[in-house]
């Protein structure tokens, strides 16, 4: 078993799943990877008007760029594909991994001014956001909704891939059902001959090829991490300037820029900030969960 687990392993660590990767300067594809593609049917000027006009009406916090992303990019997605009710047609996601998360061998990742503190970069390692089709006189645009990236407008796909300053990052299109990607690290084995095996936590971070859907009856992950996006910026705009709290600046800066950082400061697994910042935070949290489970 551990002989199959450190091939599958050092296999991946070359080349994920049989993939080729190739640098988006050269129009690189992940290819192969084990997700559907989505029919993007072109949207006149009128119904791709729509679209960004409820996008902007559902006003989603953007400023969080490097975190719960895809939480974001499935709510929208989810939202915009009622509005597309062509047959067979659909709203798609595209997806950048930077070779931090696709390789052993090479730190790099995206990169991008922060909106949350002026002047500076965040890096990360992988992004989605939703993907549509629009007519242009006698050509196709493909275009990403991302107001992280681009502020309430369309942006054309290879634009929106420069914008993250990571020409090695390798991209891939997908339906938007698929809500995130398997890594090496705590994969589940299924199957006769794996018996539900888990990877141990330690292995790295790296993609797998493999993307899921979320169960049909998960009615928590998407609020969930919405809510974790909202309570960052809450975090920040509340706190992080407040002269009351500026002993904790660097804490509460260390907390946003780890994904994890929102999950362990409502589980309350967090000792270095004030307990009246972290019971405001949970309380906020919660609120904004009850808000998005009903959207």
């Amino acid at each position: 078993m551990y002989r199959l687990l450190l091939m599958m392993f050092l296999i991946g660590a070359i080349n994920i799943n049989g993939q080729e990767f190739v640098p988006i300067k050269e129009n690189g594809l992940m290819k192969n990877a084990q997700a559907y593609g989505a029919l993007l049917c072109p949207l006149n000027k009128n119904k791709a008007d729509q679209v960004l006009k409820k996008v902007i009406e559902l006003n989603i916090t953007n400023k969080h760029i490097n975190g719960y992303c895809e939480a974001r990019a499935h709510f929208l997605s989810n939202k915009i594909s009622t509005l597309i009710t062509e047959n067979g047609c659909s709203v798609g996601k595209i997806w950048a991994f930077a070779p931090s998360q696709y390789t052993m061998i090479w730190d790099k990742k995206l990169k991008a001014e922060n909106p949350l503190f002026k002047g500076e970069n965040v890096t990360w390692g992988y992004h989605v956001a939703p993907l549509i089709a629009i007519e242009n006189g006698s050509k196709t645009d493909t275009v990403v909704i991302d107001f992280s990236i681009k502020d309430k407008a369309f942006i054309p796909y290879k634009e929106w891939l420069k914008k993250l300053n990571c020409p090695e990052a390798i991209y891939l299109f997908t339906d938007h059902n698929y809500y995130l990607f398997n890594t090496f690290n705590g994969l589940i084995l299924t199957g006769d001959n794996y018996n539900n095996f888990k990877t141990p936590d330690s292995f790295p971070q790296i993609i797998t090829g493999h993307f899921y859907y979320l169960l049909n009856n998960d009615t928590l992950t998407v609020p969930t991490g919405l809510s974790y996006n909202d309570l960052a910026i809450h975090l920040i705009e509340k706190y992080y300037s407040d002269p009351r709290y500026s002993s904790y600046k660097l804490p509460i800066k260390d907390l946003v820029e780890k994904n994890e950082g929102m999950g362990n400061l409502v589980n309350r697994s967090l000792n270095n900030l004030p307990s009246d910042l972290i019971e405001d935070c949970i309380k906020f949290f919660n609120e904004r969960l009850e808000y998005w489970k009903k959207q």
